[in-house]
């Protein structure tokens, strides 16, 4: 009986010193560390949800969840997608002038990207659903003449052609007999 308390006792001896270790390769996360990381992976996990409410189409849940996450989490690294599932969301639910807005909030933060280019163009082509297109034909004149995108500028000279031929103040080109 000695014999089975002594084995036993260093087995969980032996247990409990390996289990207690701490591996030699890690470093030691302080407390702002931790922190940042539960705010990542909260951040992202908002996100997803959001994402599911969106594909379910549940799009004013969807619009909550991404405005907790941008209110809750600033400038986290998932916020210019959330940006751009908010604007969407904000058009599904046939809010466009809150869908604008959130475009030219793109736009403002990353003006010389893809993205915010492209939010722009969405922004104009709102703008023209919701008959201004005084503004809109300012948005896609900045875009066409704008020189981190030819195709966005291209993109935006074909948007304002075929607003001039729905206004009527389109002259179509005659062909020359040279």
């Amino acid at each position: 009986m000695k014999y089975f308390i002594f084995v036993t006792g260093i087995f969980w001896f032996i247990a409990n010193s390996l289990y207690s270790q701490e591996p030699t390769n890690t470093k030691k996360a302080g407390p702002q560390m931790v922190l940042k990381e539960q705010n990542l992976r909260q951040g992202r996990i908002r996100y997803k949800v959001a994402e599911e409410y969106f594909n379910d189409g549940f799009y004013s849940a969807s619009i909550k969840k991404i405005t907790e996450l941008l209110y809750l989490f600033p400038k986290h690294p998932m916020e210019l997608k959330s940006l751009q599932l908010l604007s969407k969301a904000f058009k599904k639910n046939d809010q466009l002038v809150e869908s604008i807005h959130v475009d030219m909030e793109i736009y403002r933060k990353y003006s010389t990207t893809e993205d915010g280019l492209n939010a722009y163009l969405d922004a104009g082509r709102k703008t023209v659903k919701i008959g201004d297109i005084e503004k809109a034909k300012k948005i896609l004149n900045e875009i066409k003449h704008q020189v981190y995108s030819s195709k966005l500028a291209k993109d935006a000279e074909i948007e304002l052609e075929q607003l001039e031929i729905l206004e009527g103040n389109f002259s179509i080109p005659k062909p020359s007999l040279n």
